[in-house]
Parts: structure tokens; C-alpha cells; sequence
């Protein structure tokens, strides 16, 4: 959730077990275009995977399957990815 209460939809990839290098791993946060959604990374989560980062890929409050209405172009947008790095951190298993 946000800090406007909307649920956002999110997917993470990372690899299996046996082949992470370490426990806490680089993550790359894909953010998707306008009128777009978070599968828009997935053509690209096989190469970032095999450079060794994890992949966390959302859908914009608005966009996709995440709660919302409306698109505000990045304005309301940066309270999504301030609450997805947020997530993250608490994760314990990303590093940059």
C-alpha cells in the first residue's frame, strides 16, 4: 500500500536459491511507461537476472491492477516507489 491507503501491485523476481551469489542481492526497480503496467519488464528479467540483480517491477497506482483512478504523471507516482523502496528495505535481501 501507499500513503494514500491504494493497494499496488508488484512482482519480484529473483533467482532460485541455489544460484543466488549472496544472500542480500543488487535489485534493479523496473518502473513502467504511461498507460502501461509492471509485465512490461518481464522481455528483460532472464538478462538482469543472469548480471546477478533481482528484479522488482510494479504497477503505478492507476495503472495495471494496482488500486487507483488516475495517472498523475509522476506528481502522486513518487509516493508509489518512496512505499516500494520502503518494502524492500524491510525485505532484507536487497542491497543497491
Amino acid at each position: 500500500f501507499n500513503r494514500f491507503g491504494l493497494k499496488i501491485m508488484c512482482s519480484h523476481w529473483e533467482p532460485i536459491y541455489e544460484e543466488r551469489i549472496k544472500e542480500k542481492m543488487p535489485c534493479v526497480i523496473y518502473l513502467h511507461g504511461n498507460c502501461s503496467s509492471r509485465t512490461e519488464v518481464t522481455c528483460e528479467v532472464k538478462n538482469l537476472l543472469k548480471l546477478g540483480c533481482t528484479v522488482f517491477s510494479f504497477d503505478f497506482t492507476g495503472c495495471g491492477l494496482s488500486d487507483g483512478n488516475w495517472v498523475t504523471l509522476g506528481y502522486k507516482e513518487k509516493f508509489d516507489i518512496e512505499s516500494v523502496i520502503e518494502y524492500l528495505i524491510k525485505t532484507n535481501r536487497v542491497d543497491k
